[in-house]
């Protein structure tokens, strides 16, 4: 009787560690060490003039629709629509240029009411070296310098970064924050009514600019960036 007390002890120990071994394996729904972290998220709106019509060209119903049914989504600039339906939306990163420094860091494509979101990588911080790029048909392009997890994209973004990107004139933008950038922004958006109406992304650019350059109290916003 005392053996086989002494065994009926020993396998009660043995299975107690065996439940223990198994619960500290995986299945425990928490995040293993060496588990990437979540990337972050960023959405916003894409418009153009006439809205799907600058960027996927459609014909017909869907052309009548875009203008007749699809509200203007800002009202500072006049004429902008949402672009619709499958225009691809990259992140990148730029130099103080412009230009595109390394890989695309997140990619998506707008739904039908031009909105968009996508999965930046671990750990990013919006900064005015990231841009995210709405790319069309027929080499149509526009961009938004990220200052926030919110990014809408337009003639008025666009406009933003070439500005942006002229007054530091080559330098570092690693010292420019999202707060100078978003001030353009807002004296650009504040000015557009002034601009008058477009048919295609180059005039948006173009109005807007000259607006914006031809006012003093603006240009002086721009160049104490």
């Amino acid at each position: 009787m005392l053996y086989s007390s002494r065994i009926r002890a020993a396998l009660i120990v043995a299975n107690i560690g065996i439940v223990v071994g198994l619960s500290g394996c995986g299945g425990g729904g928490g995040t293993a060490v060496g588990e990437d972290a979540p990337g972050v998220a960023i959405g916003g709106t894409v418009t153009a003039p006439g809205g799907m019509i600058a960027f996927n060209q459609p014909a017909g119903f869907r052309s009548m629709f875009a203008r007749l049914f699809m509200s203007e989504a800002h009202a500072a600039i006049s004429g902008m629509l949402p672009v619709g339906a499958g225009v691809t939306i990259n992140l990148i990163e730029i130099n103080s240029s412009g230009a595109q420094v390394g890989a695309v860091l997140a990619t998506a494509t707008t739904n039908v009411s031009g909105a968009y979101t996508l999965t930046a990588p671990a750990g990013f911080t919006p900064a005015a070296k990231y841009v995210v790029r709405a790319v069309g048909t027929g080499g149509n392009q526009l961009d938004a310098m990220v200052t926030g997890a919110t990014v809408d994209v337009d003639p008025g973004s666009n406009v933003t970064k070439t500005l942006v990107l002229d007054a530091v004139a080559g330098g570092s933008l690693a010292n420019l924050t999202p707060a100078a950038v978003i001030e353009v922004q807002n004296t650009l958006d504040s000015m557009a009514k002034d601009a008058g109406a477009f048919i295609t992304i180059a005039e948006a650019n173009a109005a807007l600019t000259a607006v914006m350059r031809a006012d003093e109290e603006a240009s002086n916003i721009v160049s104490s960036i």
